[in-house]
């Protein structure tokens, strides 16, 4: 089953889904998805958790127009930690209930990679259709929505098979290419906790929500274009 879904607001136990709609940002109390794809070549900043002090006093350059919103300190260390656990230790041990919210979006980039797979196979709903503007016309392309703690476990499950991070592994903040085309592509206010993780063969973006900080939206950047970037 296929459906046009953009963002997830999440809130009191319930989410809902909207399609993409272009026009003024919409500002939800709290969203659990979004869309990013990468421009330039990024420079790390951290490759540990020891440098998570480096990574969050790193200031974002905010393109012209973009309205990037801070979030609490607490809040943004609550998650640079969770990636630090989850990517840069050696055992990789951070369950999907502790990293992932429950409503969870694939971005295109990673979908992609793993759609192929059995398991993956075997979660017939939550295609969705993502449309891009560019400057050589509307692109479409394919994420996936998954639901539910089990949905949610099986697409981390098939993502550790997939992705093998290293010490080498390192988490920066979004660059301004970065930013600038995630703005382009949704309804509503960029808001931290926003990080990226540049492994050897991937560049993953982490975008979380809620208190919590729990990735309501990841996706790889590895080897991502548009049409007008082709």
């Amino acid at each position: 089953m296929e459906a046009v879904i953009l963002i997830g607001i999440q809130g009191a136990g319930k989410s809902t889904f909207y399609p993409i709609k272009k026009g003024p940002p919409m500002k939800p109390s709290f969203f659990t998805s979004c869309i990013v794809m990468a421009l330039a070549a990024p420079t790390p900043v951290a490759g540990d958790s020891g440098g998570a002090k480096d990574v969050l006093s790193t200031e974002v350059t905010v393109p012209a127009g973009v309205v990037y919103k801070k979030g609490l300190a607490a809040t943004n260390r609550r998650a640079l930690d969770k990636l630090s656990r989850a990517f840069l230790a050696a055992d990789h041990k951070l369950g999907s209930d502790d990293l992932l919210s429950s409503t969870l979006i694939c971005g295109p980039g990673l979908w992609r990679n793993i759609k192929d797979d059995a398991q993956m196979k075997k979660i017939k709903t939550g295609i969705t259709k993502i449309k891009v503007p560019t400057n050589k016309g509307t692109q479409v392309l394919e994420g996936k929505l998954f639901q539910g703690k089990g949905e949610v476990a099986t697409f981390w499950k098939t993502f550790l098979r997939k992705y093998k991070f290293d010490g080498q592994a390192t988490i920066r903040r979004p660059t301004t290419g970065e930013l600038k085309l995630y703005w382009a592509m949704i309804p509503y206010d960029i808001t931290e906790p926003i990080f990226m993780v540049d492994g050897k063969d991937a560049t993953i973006l982490a975008q979380f929500a809620g208190e919590e900080a729990k990735i309501g939206w990841i996706d790889d950047y590895k080897d991502m274009r548009l049409k007008d970037q082709q």
